[in-house]
């Protein structure tokens, strides 16, 4: 049961300082915000339940111009791509990746109250995914000039961002990751995986 632990704990607090940020900016949301006690305390979930769906659809266009659908779930076709962001960590002197992967493990949606001191109440459905990310190896050499795949791996559980929210509409498309069998697993899982491109 212990390794459960890291999906439940401030759960709600992370919740709401997510669809906070998706609130106040909603074309740059991100898990790095923190809100205080009182802020949160302004956004409430109505009738204190979250929707659980079990399929994220995400519309793409592909490299020949024509349109295609990507159908995700936590148990079949799990991994998915968003844009990396600036704060992502990398050592000094390496090209930040410009994609990001994610584990998804569970599709949301809630219907929010808003109270902010001094506004009108505003009633909202949003969606939201919770996920559990990778991050991308930058010690390992690898692009078309060198004939590797790209690789990554999870974050470990006990780092702060190991598990976070995420908006759908961020997600671009699904990701292929075969994991690195050579590399051997840790705790029942991967210890690495290619990107396949």
């Amino acid at each position: 049961m212990t390794e459960y632990i890291p999906l439940k704990q401030n759960f709600i607090r992370k919740l709401k300082d997510h669809l906070l940020e998706c609130i106040f900016n909603p074309d740059q949301a991100s898990d790095h915000e923190q809100y205080t006690p009182q802020d949160r305390s302004r956004l409430v979930l109505q009738n204190s339940r979250i929707y659980c769906h079990k399929v994220l659809r995400v519309n793409y266009t592909t490299y020949d111009i024509q349109r295609a659908q990507d159908c995700m779930n936590p148990r079949v076709h799990s991994d998915i791509m968003t844009l990396s962001e600036p704060y992502d960590t990398m050592p000094e002197g390496s090209n930040l990746h410009p994609f990001r992967y994610a584990r998804l493990l569970g599709v949301f949606h809630v219907d929010v109250v808003h109270i902010p001191p001094g506004s009108q109440t505003t009633f909202k459905t949003m969606e939201f995914l919770w996920v559990r990310w990778f991050e991308y190896d930058y010690g390992w050499k690898a692009g078309l000039k060198r004939r590797r795949l790209h690789r990554v791996r999870f974050v470990p559980q006990g780092e702060a961002h190991a598990y976070g929210f995420l908006d759908p509409d961020d997600v671009i498309r699904g990701a292929h990751l075969i994991p690195a069998f050579a590399h051997g697993q840790t705790n029942s899982e991967h210890k690495y995986f290619y990107v396949n491109m």
